[in-house]
């Protein structure tokens, strides 16, 4: 799924933030027990336990990294879906829209075809002869031409 790739960006930059700030607190602890003056079992196994820790801390702020990365890519892979979605929907806006005008004009010349077959059909009926007249034997020819008979 995408997200918000402004927030995505931040969350990783803080990550690595932080991994450089793992980092230096476990060089600066190393640096402190490598730079001890005293010598004893103690102090020999506080100093390998601290260069444990520091191998501990570093891979962890190199997984933090890692994490980081991936919230990046995955920020940039939400703009491009984002980027995606944003074309689909104009174009589509853009073919409804089209249909949308084409349908506009169509029905004002449909419109103004209905209006003017209206008038001729109205022109028509009030052209017609009364009930019984002669003239409704000679109907029948001016209809041929496409009327009902």
């Amino acid at each position: 799924m995408y997200g918000n790739p402004e927030e995505l960006d931040r969350l990783a930059a803080a990550l690595h933030t932080q991994a450089e700030g793992v980092r230096d607190q476990v060089r600066a602890r190393l640096a402190q027990s490598e730079g001890a003056t005293w010598r004893s079992a103690a102090a020999d196994a506080w100093q390998e336990r601290v260069r444990q820790e520091t191998r501990q801390g570093l891979a962890t702020a190199d997984r933090m990294d890692e994490a980081a990365a991936a919230l990046a890519a995955h920020a940039e892979r939400c703009r491009e879906v984002l980027a995606e979605i944003a074309a689909v929907e104009e174009r589509v806006r853009g073919w409804f829209t089209d249909r949308w005008r084409d349908l506009q004009g169509a029905g004002r010349e449909v419109a103004e075809g209905a209006d003017a077959a209206v008038r001729d059909l109205g022109r028509g009926l009030s052209q017609l002869p009364p009930s019984g007249d002669v003239r409704w034997l000679e109907v029948p020819g001016l209809l041929s031409r496409g009327g009902p008979l």
